[in-house]
């Protein structure tokens, strides 16, 4: 048990790693780049509105539970796999980090967004995502609307090169109190909000007339205590840089849901870093009266922002309205990988049941191998492709007749092996050219 200095005074202070909030002009990264793969949830291919909370704005495996979305960080949200490094490196499997996401274009990802100073977003993590091990473990899946900020749905899946950066919410740190039980009674808690590396490593709690107490993060974001001290409580936090901050009488036992610090009470972001190649943001909170109107409340996606360092789907909208009007969605994508949002049993009483998932999607099923017709198959809607001598060497003779070419092209289904499985039919495999596989041959 931790003894800190004491108090004789109400009110809010902070010791040791006290400072005032910074406004952050620049994203400062805290990694090297790193090779990765992004997919999206939430969208067509999940059964889902992805103006709609699912998984990580609803209730991911960190603990945040519903994130508002005209509020840090906007729905610019994403999901690391357990076996990420950074996961594995950092505590709470790296819940409440921020990470710089930059589109890659090239085969089999999907194509980023065509102005190559909007393919960039920052987002912090808040879920895990289990389905997304294998392939890698530099797999993030990421909101359907903050992926949309830098690749169309279209393609699925996309490259990405991705990077640790500060957290820069624009306000406090925000205490949430998930489960409250009065004094000597279980005690459990998020820190959201959190700026500089985002990383909490260790919360204490202390009443009146007891010592600093140690909470145990048990799961995702979340700290508890099974035998809280008497209310109300003060509360420490320690970031991974060993920054510290102490609240005084943060907690109440009152029922309340959650406690703001006061103005200026945030960790440090570290120092501004000459902006690298693509950008450093200026990130702005959005600002809207209406949170119930998906218009005024939901990530910008009526266009691609102006402004060249927008990282956020909320953020710098260039010229576009306050409120815009927002586009139909487009046709079905491919299925990303999903996470559930899985919540760890723990010593102390169970935690909130999170709701049962939608069935996923299934993939087109591959049928029988058809006889090899007498002579080449033609494209769909065309005449066999390649040189002479070569007809039906690049093809778009589909596997079946449930989907099109270009509807399997779309679904991000061209990397699938029922796809590019050569035959006598289609030497290239399937959908050689909506997929964009086809060779010439001499003939």
């Amino acid at each position: 048990m931790m003894r800190l200095p004491g108090h004789g005074h109400c009110g809010w202070a902070a010791i040791l790693g006290l400072v005032i909030l910074q406004s952050a002009d620049a994203l400062v990264p805290l990694s090297d780049w790193v090779d990765g793969l992004a997919t999206y949830y939430g969208g067509k291919a999940d059964g889902m509105d992805p103006y709609s909370p699912s998984y990580g704005t609803a209730d991911g495996a960190c603990g945040y539970g519903y994130i508002k979305k005209n509020e840090w960080p906007y729905w610019s949200v994403g999901a690391m796999t357990p076996g990420n490094r950074f996961a594995k490196a950092g505590p709470a499997h790296a819940c409440g980090e921020c990470f710089e996401i930059w589109c890659q274009d090239g085969s089999p990802g999907g194509n980023c967004n065509p102005d190559p100073n909007q393919r960039r977003v920052t987002v912090m993590i808040s879920d895990v995502c289990q389905p997304c091990s294998p392939p890698g473990d530099d797999h993030i899946d990421l909101q359907a609307l903050t992926f949309l900020k830098i690749a169309p749905w279209s393609g699925g899946q996309i490259y990405i090169k991705y990077r640790r950066v500060d957290c820069t919410p624009p306000g406090s740190i925000r205490i949430e109190l998930m489960n409250v039980n009065g004094d000597y009674g279980w005690l459990r808690l998020t820190a959201q909000e959190v700026g500089g590396t985002g990383s909490i490593t260790a919360i204490q709690v202390k009443g009146p007339e007891s010592d600093w107490e140690g909470m145990d993060n048990k799961w995702g974001a979340a700290w508890e205590i099974v035998h809280a001290p008497t209310y109300p409580l003060d509360i420490h936090l320690t970031n991974d840089q060993g920054q510290e901050l102490t609240a005084y009488q943060a907690i109440n036992a009152n029922g309340s849901t959650s406690s703001n610090l006061p103005p200026g009470i945030q960790f440090a972001v570290h120092s501004t870093a000459a902006p690298g190649p693509g950008g450093q943001p200026r990130v702005t909170a959005y600002s809207s009266d209406d949170e119930d109107n998906p218009a005024c409340s939901d990530p910008s996606v009526a266009a691609f922002s102006n402004d060249a360092n927008a990282q956020t789907p909320q953020s710098s909208n260039g010229n576009l309205p306050a409120c815009p009007k927002l586009l139909s969605p487009p046709p079905p994508p491919a299925m990303p990988g999903t996470q559930p949002a899985q919540m760890p049993a723990t010593a102390s009483p169970a935690p909130p049941v999170s709701p049962s998932l939608p069935a996923l999607p299934a993939s087109p099923v591959l049928p029988a191998q058809p006889a090899a017709p007498a002579s080449p198959a033609l494209a769909q809607g065309g005449s066999p492709g390649g040189p002479p001598g070569c007809q039906g060497y690049c093809s778009d003779l589909a596997p079946d007749t449930q989907y099109t070419c270009a509807e399997q092209a779309q679904f991000g289904k061209c990397v699938q092996p029922f796809i590019m499985q050569p035959s006598a039919a289609a030497p290239q495999g399937y959908c050689a050219l909506s997929c964009q596989r086809c060779v010439l041959c001499s003939g």
